[in-house]
Order: C-alpha cells, then structure tokens, then sequence
C-alpha cells in the first residue's frame, strides 16, 4: 500500500508543477444592481398598457411562470465560433471561446431543465392573486433593456394565457464570473406584483448541476421583485448605526422577515436581516485616475467624482440630483465635502445636505403615490374580486444609499439563496417571509430550506467581529489558520477548501482582525472575515482525486468532516463521499468500501484501508441533500485544474513513505 501511496504522490506531484498558480473557485457573482435601468423617472402618471383582470377569490394560488426562450440569440452578440470577436450585449468587446458556444445540448439543458426547475421552485413556495385571463405584455420603450428582448408580436396583442409572470429569455455572453442576470420589466400598476421580466444566461456557465439551477432561481427572484429600491419604496428597510464597529449596516425589518431572522440566528433582540452594504470607500484616487472609490465599471474623474459608463449602445444612463454629465456622457457622481469621493448616501454628510438629501428622496417616493386605488391594493394585495388593474413598465428608483444592494449581506447569510454570490442557494424562510412582507405573496413556508451557516449562532454573531484577536467563536463557519493546508470542507459541503486568508495593507480599521493586516478578499463580500474557500479541482461532483486524498468525486457526492483521518503518514483532513439520500435517511460510501453504510446525524464511522487512522462524522440531512439533483447526470459547477497549494502535503509525504 505505501508503494502505492508514493507512486500517487508522485503522480500528483507532476500535475501540480505543470498545473499553474493557485485559483480559487469562482461561484456565481450576481449583477443586478449594476444593469442599467435606462428608463424614465419616476412620476406620477402611469404609461400607457394593457388592462388585466385580478381575481381574487377566498383563495390565494400557487404563482405560474410561463419562460419563453423561442429566441435565445434575440439579443445578438452571440458566440459561433472559437476566436470570433463580438460586441457583448453590455458593449464591451471579447473574444469568443469554445465554451462561449450555445449548442444544442445547452439549450436543451437549459430549456428543460435549469429554467423549468428553477421556475417550479418558486412556483412551490410563493402564492398569489392569479390573474384572470391573459396578461398581455405591453411595449417596452425602444432603448431600454427590456424593449431589446425579442417579444412574439401575439403577447402584445392576444397576450399569455393561464399565467402569473412571464420571463423572456436569451443566452448571449456576459461577464465571465455572471452565470445569468435579470430583471423586471413590467409590474401591475407602478407598485404592484412584477408580472414581466427578462432573464439572461450566459452559455459558458450552462451546466446540468443544482448550482446552475439556483442561479437561475435567484435571478428570477429579482425579477419577481427583490429589489432593495422596492423594499425601500414600501418602508422595509431601517438604518442601524454602529454595527460591529461599522459607520452602519441596512436591514429589512418588516414583521416576517424580523421573525424569520431572529428564529435562524436564535436571536430575539436581531434588529432584522442585514442587506448587503459596500459604500464607496474614502480613499483618494489611484494613479491614473482610478480610484478604490469606483465600483465594478466605474472610474475616477481627476477630482475625485466617480463617473459611471453610460449604457450599451451609447445610451446615456439616468442623472439623478446632485449629478453632471462629463462629456464624453459618462455621469459624475459629486465628491462629499473635503474632497472625499463617493457620491449619495455616505455617513459623513454634513446634517444639512443629509436632510436635503432625505426631502428629495421623499418627493420621489411621494410622487410615486399619486396611484390609483386599485394600484395600491395591488401593493398591498388587498384586491376585490374582478379588480382591473394596468400593466406598466418597471419604474425605478435610485437607491437612499450608494451601494446598498438587493442581496442578504454575505457575511451573515453566506449560503442563502439571495446572497451576492450563489453556490448551494438555499431558498430559506427568511427570503419567503420577505416576499410576504412585500404586500403581494404569500409563501408556502413548509417549502423552506434550513441553512446551516449562522443557524443558532446567536446574538454575537451578529453585534461582534467574526474573529478577535485571531481567535473565533465559530470555527464552522471562519478560520484563522492560512499555514494549514489541510484540505477542508467548504460551508455548503459541495467543495474541499482551504482558509482564505490574505495581506491586506488597505483593510479598513473596522475589518481588522488579527495582529497584522490580514483577512478574506474585499471582493468576497464577507467584510474579510477569513473563511474555508473552494479550490480549482478540489469540488466533490467533477474534482481530481489525484488532489483530493481518500475522496470519492463523482454527482452524488459532497463533504462531509473527517476526524484524525490519516493515509498512512499523509494527514487527509475532511473528504468527498458518496450519499444516498433516502426518505430523511443517509447512507454513505467512502474510500475503500463498495457498501452502503447507514449514517445518521453525528455518528462516527471507521473507514477501511487505504484509510490507516480517523474517522468520518455524518452531517444532518439538510446540509448535503437539499441541494441532490433528482437527475443523475448532473455534475459540480466547479472547473477542474490543479492546486499547487498542496504541494506542500504531498512534499512531506514522498519524504516520509519508505
């Protein structure tokens, strides 16, 4: 056995010195707040649409999503071959790739598999008023992002039978970390239900996994009416100061989603679910013009203001108060006073132009009350039966605060479904009570996933810093070791992963956790609070075993804890195991066994050789089975390349084998 032990390690030793640098696994990076909205001011009046009927009888219905993807290519700036260049839809240029390729297995799998699933996830969760006849879709304005979909001249006229919503869809590149976007395009009166929207996947990213799944739920969600503009709009959104050490955090404390909150956290005095915040920072701009300041897209200006691109094709996007427009078109958000940059919403504003700021943004929202009354029920889904409504197209509107976005802060809600970054997405009571508390669903909360990641943490976890001293009080969630390179099993039990721990000389004061400046990166969106991050090759459904010691790698596997685990002189740390998952029972099969073992929640089981020492402890049920695709074919969304951070391992394993 250990000859064999050092031929593996041999073998691995020559993939990881041709394999390249260290990467780390990139899950679904979600861009909703930076699409261009392009559409008018909010006003008074409503655009001109086509009425629908409401029925409301004694009871709600589970909400219909009719997807339309007649024309994935509709919206142009699509891939036919390898090398090719093109205009992506968002303007900016890329050179084509094979994966950039629409085939025909992609759209089959994304057809019939990724939106159909992903819309009867939500359909079993959300209820709502059914509309009673056709919804007919009106015309969208030439220029906007939703009048470029291509949209059957019958919807506008005879409409769409037996449906609640209706997504247009296309599959054209993006960015390359952005699996998919959306957005709403047209709702019942100017704050009502979203009843159209649009939703975009990007060819290179479909793949028949539960994460390309959930991607596309969470895209859809704000399609349906996530939107931090709307929670604003409806007063859901409250500001709190001081927040582990923060100038302030947002959070959603309508009444349901306070509750849910508080009963994930096990927290009763959680002020309500923490929003997802990176205001601007204050540094001064970089050398060439950019600055840290500048979000994604974003530069610069020599004094100071951040100006932002203006929107495909040349279109200008919207001015709002306060606002110029550079010449070239680009908008030039104001410097705060004393030269820092950073544009509406920061913490520092003198009182007055802090009020100033708050009556206009109380005009606006005034000014999109002047509805009918029918509208309002609408909001408020307290609609008569045979109410007529109007359809018109999305309305929106800038947000209070710059950079406050319409996701779950990562930090506290890691593996949500509506977090920033989407890998398991699990669709909690927290994101189907905020739904409720928007006025127009109603939700199925027996359909809700329980999440592990801050489950019963307690109230510290949310009012204290994640690690203190280099020290944490949740070691299932944050690490502090970077030296260890024991493999671990990532939060979602998906991934093997290391500590994500990285020199950082520009981490603000507050996000300060160990004697020097280190922490996860600013990009991770976890307020660089180290923790285990998946590795290229190291995902349980499609990584190298040749990297990954005592791993079974295969659609039914996933993570689970290892307990002294040893293979002879190599430490193995947390493996890969198959799962089958029954009626709220598990069984397991590991390294060395071809049996299926029994595995109920906590217990230790001893695996056989070429496992020399440990043992491998059962998770709960929900942490590895919610997210199993009923399909089998399905594979990990993880790409597989080589992790030369193992080297060190494999180094002191060919020095110890005899």
């Amino acid at each position: 056995m250990l000859r064999q032990l050092r031929q593996l390690c041999c073998a691995l030793l020559l993939l990881l010195c041709t394999g390249g640098g260290l990467v780390i696994a990139v899950p679904h990076h979600c861009v909703f707040d930076r699409l261009p909205r392009n559409v008018g001011e909010v006003t008074g009046g409503e655009e001109p649409a086509s009425p629908v009927t409401v029925s409301v009888g004694s009871d709600w219905a589970p909400l219909r999503i009719k997807v339309f993807a007649d024309d994935l290519e509709g919206l142009g700036g699509f891939c036919t071959r390898a090398g090719e260049h093109i205009n992506m839809f968002f303007g900016k240029e890329m050179v084509c790739q094979e994966e950039d390729i629409l085939t025909e297995e992609k759209v089959d799998i994304l057809e019939n598999v990724i939106l159909s699933e992903a819309a009867k996830m939500h359909g079993e969760r959300l209820l709502v008023r059914p509309l009673d006849g056709p919804l007919v879709v009106p015309r969208f304005r030439e220029g906007s992002v939703c009048g470029k979909f291509p949209v059957p001249e019958e919807h506008h006229t005879d409409g769409v039978p037996d449906a609640d919503m209706v997504l247009y869809a296309t599959a054209v590149p993006t960015f390359k970390p952005t699996f998919a976007w959306a957005m709403p395009c047209a709702t019942l009166g100017p704050r009502g239900r979203p009843v159209v929207g649009v939703i975009n996947y990007n060819p290179r990213h479909i793949e028949n996994t539960s994460q390309h799944i959930r991607v596309a739920v969470h895209e859809m969600a704000h399609a349906l009416g996530f939107i931090v503009t709307d929670m604003e709009g409806q007063a859901l959104v409250k500001r709190e100061v001081g927040v582990r050490g923060r100038s302030s955090v947002h959070v959603v404390n309508s009444r349901n989603t306070l509750e849910q909150a508080r009963h994930h956290y096990g927290c009763e005095s959680a002020p309500g679910m923490e929003l997802e915040f990176a205001p601007p920072t204050r540094n001064p701009a970089a050398p060439g013009g950019r600055g840290r300041g500048a979000g994604p897209g974003e530069w610069r200006e020599r004094g100071g203001g951040r100006i932002l691109p203006d929107l495909p094709g040349g279109r200008a996007g919207r001015i709002f108060p306060g606002e110029r427009r550079e010449r070239g078109g680009g908008r030039i958000l104001p410097d705060l006073p004393g030269g820092r940059g950073g544009g509406r919403g920061a913490a520092e504003l003198p009182a007055e132009p802090v009020r100033r700021r708050e009556r206009e943004r109380m005009l606006r929202l005034r000014a999109a009350q002047h509805i009918s009354a029918s509208t309002q029920a609408a909001a408020d889904g307290t609609l008569s039966t045979g109410t007529t409504l109007t359809v018109v197209e999305k309305q929106w509107r800038p947000p209070s605060w710059l950079g406050l976005m319409s996701h779950w802060g990562r930090r506290n809600a890691k593996d949500e479904l509506m977090a920033g970054f989407v890998v398991s997405g699990y669709y909690t009571a927290i994101t189907m009570a905020l739904f409720t508390d928007l006025g127009y669903y109603k939700a199925n909360f027996e359909m809700a996933e329980p999440m592990s990641w801050g489950s019963g943490a307690g109230c510290a976890l949310l009012t204290d810093k994640c690690v203190t001293d280099g020290a944490t009080l949740y070691p299932d969630m944050f690490c502090t070791d970077s030296s260890d390179a024991t493999l671990r099993c990532t939060s979602d039990r998906q991934s093997l992963g290391t500590c994500a721990i990285y020199q950082d000389d520009n981490i603000p004061p507050e996000f300060q956790y160990f004697a020097t400046k280190q922490g996860s990166r600013r990009g991770a969106m976890m307020e660089y609070c180290p923790f285990i991050a998946p590795m290229n090759g190291t995902g349980c459904m499609d990584g190298d075993e040749a990297i990954m010691p005592g791993s079974v790698v295969g659609p039914s596997s996933r993570c689970l804890t290892g307990e002294n685990l040893r293979m002879g002189s190599t430490v193995v740390g947390d493996v890969c195991v198959q799962l089958r998952c029954g009626e709220g029972t598990l069984s397991v099969r590991y390294r060395g066994s071809e049996e299926w073992h029994p595995c109920a929640p906590g217990q230790t089981l001893t695996p056989p050789a070429p496992f020399t020492a440990g043992s491998i402890r059962c998770p709960l049920f929900s942490d590895v089975c919610l997210t199993m695709l009923k399909h089998s074919d399905a594979s990990s969304a993880l790409a597989v390349t080589s992790a030369p951070l193992l080297l060190l391992i494999v180094i002191g394993t060919v020095i110890v084998a005899p």
